[in-house]
C-alpha cells in the first residue's frame, strides 16, 4: 500500500495507522442522521442582538468574472472534488476567463435559488484523536463535508461580500483575517500580568460548545441575518441553500445512505465559518453590553471567542455568574449546549496576607451542573497551550519532543530522504507553535537544533564537521532549506509582536505595547535578523496610516550562505549558485524524486566538497597523509580532481559530455533543425576541426560545442565558453562553403558546471533554436539536474576503482 506523506507521516509520528473511519458505513451513517437530522429546538433570538445592521450595498452589485477569477485563484489546484467530480482544472478549461461562471452565479442572485443538483455533497471524517480504540467510536471523527466545487466557488464569493456587509464584534478572533490566537493570547497574558501586578481579583471560565458546528439551527441562521437587517434575497439564497440538502459519509467500508442535513452547517463550505460566527454574535454582544468583565486597559472584558472557543471573563465571583446566565439564557433560545463536563473555571482573589487564593468560592453551573474547578497543579488547555491559573502557560520542553520524533523517525524503515523530509515538514511544525507563542527559552531551542542538525547530517551521511549553510540556506541558494527553531521562532515572534503592535482591535495594541516595551521589542527584532533601520520603520506610529505596510526582519538564511560561501574549502564555489533556481532545482525535490538515496547524497556532498576523498581524510583526520589519487596517482586526490580531470575516469566524463549533446540534439530535431553531430570540418590551413553539433534551418548556422568545467568561479566557466568560441570560429568559413544557402553563421560554446551550474548564456543558444521561455526552462533544469546525476558517476565508477584501497579515516 502507497501512503500519502503525510499519512506516512502520522503513522510514524503517532503510532498508528489513520486512514478513512473503520466503522461499519452503516452505524456511521445512522450517527449522523440522528445529528443532522435531529429535531430543531430553535426558540428564536429574544432580546440578544447583533453587533450592527448589514450594509447591504456590498451585496447588490452583479458578480463579474474578475471576482470569479479572484476567488478562483485561491483554491488550491489539489482541492478535492465534490460528488459529482469536477475539479478546479475542470473549471478553467471549460471558462478560462470566468465569464460563464459569472453569468451562472448572477443568476443565482437573481433567482435566490441553488439548483438542486449542487445540494448533493460527501462527507470524509478526520480523527480527533491518536488513540486507535477511542477511534471505534464515532463521536471521535470530526465530519468535513465538502459540495460540488461550482457551489464552493460561489460561496466563496458570497463569504467574502457578506463580511463586508455584516461586521462582527471585534472580540471574535475565529476565522477572521487578523491573527486571531495570537491576539486572544496576548490578551490571556496582558489578563494574568495585570492580576499578577494589582492583585486584582479574576474570574475566569473555559467553555467548550457541544459540536457546535453541528446544532446550529438553519433558523437561528435565517433570524440573525434578518434581524441585521441583510439583503432579503441572499437570506433566502442561504436558507435555500440548506433546502434539500444532503451528504453520503465516506468510510473504510464505502459511503453510507444519504443523510439530510436539516440541521447545522457544512464544515468544509467556504460560507460555514462567517454563518457561525454570524450565529455566536448575538451572544458577544450582549455579553458585551449586560455582562459584567474583567478590566483590561480602560476597556471592559468579558468575553474572548475564536469560533466556538469561548472564554468568559469577569471581576468577581457574582459577575461571573451573571455572564453564565447570559450564556445559559442564549443556549436555552437557540438550542445549543454546553458541554457542561469539558468546562473549567478559577476565581483569583487576593488573601489577607496580600497573597493570592484560588478557588475560594463554591463552583458555577451551567444547567444544573457544576463546572469544574482548575486546580492549584491543574492544566487547562486553550487554542493549543496549557495553562494554569498560579503558573501561567505551560513551558514546552521542545527539545525533549525534537528527540522523541526524531528517534521515531530513526527507528521507522524508510530512505534517508524520506526521514528527513517527514522530520523537517511534519515533525519539526508540531513544536514550532507552542515555541513561538509560549517563550520557550533560547538555551532549550539551541539544543533543539543541535538534534536537528545531528539527525539530518547522520541520515544523509553527510560529515559533523560539515557546514550547516548546506542544511539552512535557501534551496535557490543551494541549501536544503531545513528550519532552524532558533531563528525562526526569535523571527515569528518578531513578525507576530509587530502586527500586534498595530493591531486594528485597540485593546490588543495597547495590552501588546504594555507588555513589550520599546528595548524589548528592539531585542525580539534583532533577534529575529531585523536591522536597526527597519526596527525604526516598525516601531513607528502607524496609527494614521490607512493600511499597515507588512514588515518582517531580515532573511536569516541567506546570512547562513553568506558564512558557507566564504568558508573554505566548503565553500569553494557556491557563491555562483546564489538565487539560482534552476542549477538548484533538484534540491527541491528531496524525498520526491526519481534519484536513488546514493545519488541524491552524493550530490549534496559534492556540492559543499566533502566528498570522501583523500583530501578530505587529510582534512578531518590524521595529518601527514599523502593525499596522491588512488586511480591514476598525478596530483592531489580532491573532487575537482576526479571529476574534471582523473584519467581513469575519462570514460565517465566522456559519457556526461555526450549525454548533454544529446539533450541538445534532441531539442533541435523537435524544432525542425538539421542536426550533424560530431561532422569533421576541414580549415583553411588543411587542419580539422570536429564540434559536437551544427544546427542548420534555413539561412541560419548553429556551431555548438559542449564542456563540463570546474565550477569553482565564474571566470573559469566563461573561459570555458570562449576557449570553445575561438576553436570553432575557424570553421565558419568552411562551413559557409559547404553550405552556401545560409547567412547568418555563429559559434558557440554550451558550458555546464561540473555541480550543475547553468550558465546564464546558454540560453541565448537555445533563444536561436527557438525555444518558448517555459521550454528554456525546462530544458535548463534538466540539463543541470542531469549533470549533477552524471558527475555523481563519474564520482561512483571512481570509487569503484579504488575499492580495496581504503581511507585513513575508514582503516581506523
Amino acid at each position: 500500500m502507497v501512503l500519502s506523506t503525510g499519512k506516512l507521516a502520522r503513522s510514524v509520528l503517532d503510532g498508528c495507522d489513520i486512514g478513512k473511519c473503520p466503522i461499519n458505513a452503516k452505524e456511521v451513517g445512522e450517527y449522523f442522521k440522528g445529528k443532522w437530522g435531529a429535531k430543531d429546538m430553535f426558540k428564536g433570538l429574544g432580546q440578544f442582538t447583533g453587533t450592527s445592521k448589514s450594509e447591504n450595498r456590498y451585496l447588490a452589485v452583479p458578480i463579474s468574472a474578475k471576482e470569479v477569477l479572484k476567488a478562483r485563484k485561491l483554491i488550491k489546484n489539489d482541492s478535492a472534488p465534490g460528488p459529482d467530480g469536477i475539479r478546479k482544472k475542470d473549471l478553467v478549461k471549460w471558462d478560462a476567463s470566468g465569464k460563464l461562471l459569472a453569468w451562472i452565479f448572477n443568476g443565482f442572485l437573481v433567482n435566490q435559488k441553488i439548483p438542486a443538483c449542487l445540494k448533493a455533497n460527501r462527507t470524509t471524517l478526520i480523527p480527533k484523536d491518536k488513540d486507535a480504540e477511542a477511534l471505534k467510536c464515532v463521536a471521535n471523527w470530526r465530519p468535513i463535508t465538502i459540495g460540488p466545487m461550482v457551489l464552493r466557488l460561489f460561496m466563496a464569493i458570497l463569504s467574502k461580500r457578506l463580511t463586508k456587509a455584516c461586521p462582527i464584534n471585534v472580540r471574535q478572533k475565529g476565522f477572521t483575517t487578523a491573527p486571531g490566537c495570537s491576539e486572544n493570547l496576548l490578551l490571556v497574558e496582558g489578563i494574568r500580568e495585570k492580576n499578577k501586578k494589582e492583585r486584582s481579583p479574576l474570574a475566569m471560565v473555559f467553555i467548550d460548545l457541544a459540536k457546535a458546528f453541528d446544532s446550529v439551527s438553519h433558523e437561528h441562521l435565517k433570524e440573525t441575518l434578518v434581524r441585521r437587517g441583510t439583503d432579503p434575497g441572499v437570506v433566502e439564497l442561504i436558507n435555500d441553500s440548506y433546502r434539500g440538502c444532503n451528504t453520503r459519509v465516506q468510510t473504510d467500508f464505502g459511503y453510507s445512505r444519504k443523510i439530510a442535513i436539516k440541521i447545522g452547517v457544512k464544515q468544509g463550505d467556504p460560507l460555514s465559518p462567517l454563518l457561525f460566527n454570524l450565529a455566536i454574535d448575538p451572544l458577544l454582544s450582549k455579553l458585551h453590553e449586560f455582562g459584567e468583565g474583567f478590566n483590561l486597559g480602560n476597556e471592559k472584558l468579558t468575553v474572548l471567542a475564536y469560533a466556538d472557543d469561548l472564554v468568559l471573563l469577569s471581576n468577581s465571583w457574582s459577575g461571573m455568574n451573571k455572564n453564565m446566565a447570559i450564556l445559559e439564557a442564549f443556549c436555552n433560545l437557540t438550542g445549543l449546549r454546553v458541554n457542561t463536563s469539558k468546562c473549567h473555571g478559577f476565581l483569583l482573589n487576593r488573601n489577607n496576607k496580600g497573597g493570592t487564593q484560588l478557588n475560594q468560592c463554591p463552583p458555577w453551573s451551567l444547567g444544573g451542573t457544576d463546572i469544574n474547578m482548575v486546580k492549584e497543579g491543574e492544566w487547562v488547555k486553550y487554542l493549543g497551550l496549557k495553562f494554569n491559573p498560579l503558573k501561567g502557560p505551560q513551558k514546552p520542553d521542545v527539545a525533549a519532543q525534537i528527540l522523541k520524533m526524531g528517534l521515531q523517525i530513526n527507528l521507522a524503515n524508510l530512505k534517508p530522504t524520506q526521514k528527513v523530509e517527514i522530520f523537517c515538514s511534519y515533525a519539526i511544525p508540531r513544536s514550532f507553535y507552542t515555541a513561538v507563542n509560549n517563550s520557550s527559552s533560547h538555551s532549550c531551542l539551541r539544543n533543539a537544533d543541535g538534534l536537528i542538525r545531528r539527525f539530518i547530517k547522520d541520515w544523509l551521511h553527510l560529515k559533523p564537521g560539515t557546514c550547516n549553510g548546506i542544511l539552512y540556506s535557501r534551496n535557490q541558494d543551494g541549501g536544503l532549506a531545513i528550519p532552524c527553531l532558533g531563528r525562526m521562532v526569535a523571527r515569528s515572534k518578531a513578525k507576530r509582536v509587530f502586527k500586534l503592535y498595530h493591531s486594528e482591535d485597540d485593546l490588543v495594541a495597547k495590552v501588546v505595547r504594555s507588555l513589550v516595551t520599546p528595548e524589548k521589542f528592539g531585542k525580539l527584532w534583532h533577534a529575529g535578523g531585523g536591522s536597526s533601520q527597519s526596527l525604526l520603520v516598525a516601531q513607528e506610529d502607524l496609527s494614521n496610516v490607512e493600511k499597515v505596510p507588512y514588515m518582517e526582519p531580515e532573511c536569516w538564511r541567506a546570512e547562513e550562505f553568506r558564512k558557507w560561501s566564504s568558508k573554505n574549502p566548503q565553500g569553494f564555489g557556491v557563491c555562483l549558485y546564489e538565487r539560482d533556481k534552476i542549477s538548484n532545482a533538484w534540491l527541491r525535490k528531496i524525498g520526491r524524486s526519481n534519484w536513488k538515496e546514493s545519488q541524491f547524497i552524493c550530490a549534496l556532498q559534492m556540492r559543499c566538497n566533502m566528498l570522501p576523498t583523500l583530501e578530505l581524510a587529510n582534512r578531518f583526520g590524521p595529518r601527514g597523509i599523502i593525499p596522491l589519487c588512488r586511480a591514476c596517482g598525478l596530483t592531489s586526490e580532491t573532487g575537482s580532481h576526479i571529476l574534471g580531470s582523473c584519467r581513469e575516469t575519462k570514460l565517465n566524463r566522456m559519457a556526461r559530455h555526450n549525454k548533454l549533446c544529446s539533450l541538445l540534439a534532441q531539442e533541435g530535431v523537435k524544432k525542425k533543425w538539421e542536426v550533424f553531430c560530431e561532422r569533421r570540418i576541414t580549415t583553411k590551413d588543411r587542419s580539422w576541426a570536429v564540434p559536437d553539433l551544427i544546427f542548420v534551418k534555413e539561412d541560419t548556422l548553429l556551431v555548438v560545442d559542449v564542456t563540463v568545467r570546474s565550477d569553482g568561479s565564474h571566470d573559469w566557466l566563461m573561459k570555458g565558453k570562449k576557449e570553445k568560441e575561438d576553436k570553432y570560429m575557424k570553421i565558419l568559413g568552411p562551413l559557409q562553403l559547404e553550405f552556401p544557402m545560409v547567412s547568418d553563421l555563429s559559434a558557440h560554446g554550451f558550458v555546464m558546471g561540473t555541480r550543475g551550474k547553468w550558465l546564464g548564456s546558454n540560453s541565448m543558444i537555445l533563444v536561436k533554436l527557438g525555444l518558448t521561455k517555459p521550454s528554456r526552462l525546462r530544458f535548463a533544469k534538466t540539463c543541470s539536474s542531469m549533470t549533477v546525476l552524471k558527475s555523481v558517476d563519474v564520482y561512483q565508477a571512481f570509487n569503484k576503482k579504488v575499492r580495496g584501497k581504503l581511507l585513513p579515516t575508514d582503516s581506523q
